[in-house]
C-alpha cells in the first residue's frame, strides 16, 4: 500500500473500511485525535494525497481531477470495492468529486468544511 498511511498496521480485518482524507497542505496525521475512537468501529486508512507530504506526486498537468484521481486508483489498487469517506477541506472536495463521479466505492460521504 504505498502512499498509504495505515493507523493500525494492517490494511483490513472484519470491519468496514473508512478512509480519511486531509486537508490542503495537511498530512493524514491531522487524524490522530479522532482515529482511535474510530478505530473501534472501522478500519480506518489514511492517503495523504498526491502533491502533499507523503503523497505520490502528480504527474502531468495539475488540475482539478488530478486528486480524486489518485484517490480513486488507491482505493482500485488496495482492493476496496466499498468504503465510508470522510474528508476535510481540500479532502472533503476530493469525496465529493468522488460522489459526483457515481464511484461503486463510495458508500458515505461525511464532508468536513469543504472546500470548493
Amino acid at each position: 500500500m504505498t502512499n498509504w498511511y495505515t493507523l493500525d498496521g494492517k490494511m483490513m480485518s472484519n470491519r468496514e473500511p473508512l478512509v480519511l482524507l486531509h486537508g490542503f497542505t495537511d498530512t493524514p496525521r491531522t487524524w490522530d485525535l479522532v482515529t482511535d475512537s474510530l478505530r473501534r468501529r472501522f478500519d480506518v486508512v489514511a492517503p495523504a494525497l498526491a502533491g502533499h507530504f507523503g503523497g505520490p506526486r502528480i504527474d502531468g498537468p495539475v488540475s482539478s481531477a488530478a486528486l480524486p484521481d489518485a484517490v480513486e486508483r488507491a482505493l482500485d489498487a488496495a482492493g476496496l470495492e466499498t468504503a465510508h469517506l470522510v474528508g476535510n477541506s481540500l479532502g472533503g472536495y476530493v469525496a465529493l468529486q468522488l460522489a459526483a463521479r457515481g464511484r461503486r466505492n463510495a458508500t458515505l460521504h461525511t464532508i468536513i468544511d469543504g472546500a470548493g
